[in-house]
């Protein structure tokens, strides 16, 4: 059990990092577009949001790995000092 447990809280924390990695980059890239050409009329259509460039999954999948290794190298340092 608190092998399961130890490597829920690794995969939690490797998935916070990521995320937070993914939206800081993603707001230092944003360029927001003031295009008002001829007039001073604003847009009629609001564009909500687009799709990351990294979808969820990959970084889900990204966390699950550093956290199987990081398990298991930590497992194996407890191997041998013991």
């Amino acid at each position: 059990m608190k092998k399961y447990l130890w490597f829920v809280g690794v995969f939690v924390v490797a998935f916070v990092v990521l995320q937070l990695a993914a939206g800081l980059i993603m707001t230092m890239l944003y360029t927001p577009s003031f295009l008002l050409e001829g007039g001073t009329s604003l847009q009629s259509e609001v564009v909500f949001g687009e799709a990351s460039l990294i979808p969820p999954v990959v970084l889900a999948l990204l966390a699950l790995g550093a956290a199987y290794f990081t398990t298991r190298l930590v497992a194996k340092k407890r191997l041998l000092n013991s």
